[in-house]
């Protein structure tokens, strides 16, 4: 058993449950995220106008400019905006299921990888998530979660297909 700061005695199960309660209190914070606006900077202003383009047949065009964005996340919002469900709400919860499912592949690449102590990876996350860029990016309307999340899922899965042993194996996993 470790000892923290104050000499008392920590078990690795009482680490772990509280790295668990620090994620959870930070996924909870970010949350309520979800009941602000949405924050705009000129490049969310650009992505939306290609989404409201795209939406209307117009292509992914910023006042019938092409642009140097991708087209992806646009697309996103543009099958949202279609279906008349473009809201501020909608757009940083889709932002934070992606943050999401990025910081759960993130942590399965880590936890296989790099580091098999659970509760070190878990404090890794948490310190992640309490990134200024991480904060602020989550309530934008950029393609910076999304990529994240894509990233980090396209890295689990290599890393999954480096241990496997045969085609199969690895498409069953």
């Amino acid at each position: 058993m470790a000892k923290d700061s104050f000499g008392a005695l920590i078990s690795p199960t009482l680490r772990y449950r509280m790295s668990q309660g620090v994620l959870l209190l930070l996924a909870i914070c970010f949350g309520l995220q979800v009941f602000s606006p949405l924050r705009l900077n000129t490049d969310a202003v650009v992505l939306l106008s290609m989404a409201q383009s795209a939406a209307h047949g117009g292509g992914f065009l910023d006042s019938g400019q092409k642009t140097v964005f991708p087209p992806g996340y646009p697309a996103a919002l543009a099958v949202l905006m279609r279906a008349s469900l473009v809201h501020s709400w909608v757009i940083i919860s889709l932002n934070l299921v992606l943050l999401a499912g990025g910081l759960v592949a993130a942590y399965r690449l880590l936890l296989r990888d790099f580091c098999e102590n659970r509760t070190v990876v878990m404090t890794f996350c948490s310190l992640f998530l309490l990134s200024f860029v991480v904060i602020k990016h989550s309530a934008i309307a950029l393609t910076d979660v999304p990529f994240v999340c894509f990233a980090m899922w396209c890295l689990d899965a290599m890393s999954e297909a480096r241990r496997a042993t045969g085609n199969r194996q690895f498409i069953i996993t």
